[in-house]
């Protein structure tokens, strides 16, 4: 389930791609600020999409046997 206006909450990197993650890396420690900013907004996300009763419901309904 996506946010609607979600705000960042990290960097997508491809696997292995050492200067993305040092750039990426480079921009959260020249503005610790936007690390904040992203650990509150994944905070708020897991707690919005991910409690309990909504995992268990998802994958209740993948596993569902008719």
């Amino acid at each position: 389930q996506e946010l609607e206006g979600a705000e960042a909450a990290g960097f997508c990197i491809r696997p292995g791609d050492r200067a993305g993650f040092i750039a990426a890396l480079r921009q959260i420690l020249d503005n610790p600020e936007l690390g904040i900013q992203m650990g509150q907004a994944g905070r708020r996300r897991v707690q919005a999409c991910y409690q309990q009763e909504q995992v268990l419901a998802a994958y209740q309904n993948i596993y569902e046997v008719e």
